[in-house]
């Protein structure tokens, strides 16, 4: 996780708002302010400012605390506008 954070520092990101896919398991997305719209095949999530789409199939929305979410499935996708 130390990596993950130098990274993000160098890029300038906010650290406040991530996104970390895994390989057939699903996705741990960090910052989501809200949900537009969720189906098995796609959850969009507002984060920060933008919209985060997930594409897959089975997905579901298996944890979501305060602002922290994971999503399990399996993502085939992600689009981040």
């Amino acid at each position: 996780m130390e990596l993950l954070r130098q990274l993000l520092k160098e890029a300038g990101a906010d650290m406040r708002e991530a996104v970390t896919f895994i390989p057939s398991f699903g996705a741990y997305v960090k910052g989501v302010k809200r949900v537009e719209d969720f189906s098995d095949k796609k959850i969009i999530l507002l984060v920060g400012k933008n919209k985060l789409t997930l594409n897959g199939e089975s997905l579901e929305i298996s944890s979501y605390i305060r602002g922290d979410m994971f999503v399990r499935g399996k993502v085939w996708g992600i689009t981040y506008d």
